[in-house]
């Protein structure tokens, strides 16, 4: 399934009209599509719709967790600190637009402020299963893994090395400090070791 009939096959799940589901889908195709993005765009948004669409029948409100999917990243700028939040907030018009129930808006809404920390606080299974979705690349092979390093320094090449380094490195520390990196039981035993092997690798470099 292409990215657009994947788009137009979950806003039928809410009711969402053709007109408003071809206008938000040209909204998120124009944000996705931003030229500095080289990780946070459309192929990254197809590889998390790969995973729900195996994983779908796990998922307690698979639609919420497929809604966030696509607006998680929508707003994306490598200088800020609130492109989580202005996603959020992002999802949050179109949700008061489409008429969207008010609880299942604000879990959407808190699914995306999640990606920022990847802390799941209190919000359930369907939220670990997310949060570990978005880290899957960590544990993708080395070749995917070291295009994923190079698409990362490109989103941040305002940034000189002796900037960009000392903060991926924070980064890289941090991830290797957990517990688990992975929440599910399933992304735990298909992923964790691999991508400890990938992040150490990194680490490594710096």
């Amino acid at each position: 399934m292409d990215i657009k009939s994947a788009w137009e096959k979950g806003a039928v799940k809410w009711q969402i009209s053709a007109l408003d589901s071809k206008e938000c889908y040209s909204y998120l195709y124009k944000k996705y599509s931003e030229p500095h993005r080289a990780y946070h765009n459309l192929h990254h948004i197809n590889d998390l719709l790969k995973l729900f669409e195996r994983d779908e029948l796990q998922l307690k409100q698979a639609r919420l967790v497929e809604m966030a999917i696509w607006f998680h990243d929508v707003i994306y700028d490598p200088k800020s600190k609130k492109n989580e939040l202005k996603s959020a907030q992002s999802f949050e018009k179109y949700a008061i637009k489409w008429g969207i129930e008010n609880e299942e808006t604000r879990l959407i809404f808190e699914y995306i402020l999640a990606t920022q920390t990847h802390h799941n606080l209190s919000y359930g299974s369907d939220l670990d299963w997310f949060l570990d979705a978005d880290l899957a690349i960590l544990g993708a092979d080395q070749d995917r893994y070291q295009r994923y390093c190079q698409e990362i320094r490109k989103e941040y090449k305002i940034y000189p090395d002796f900037l960009y380094k000392p903060g991926r490195k924070k980064v890289l520390i941090h991830m290797l400090a957990k517990d688990r990196i992975y929440q599910t039981e399933s992304f735990y035993k298909d992923l964790e070791a691999k991508a400890r092997m990938n992040l150490a690798w990194e680490l490594r470099r710096y």
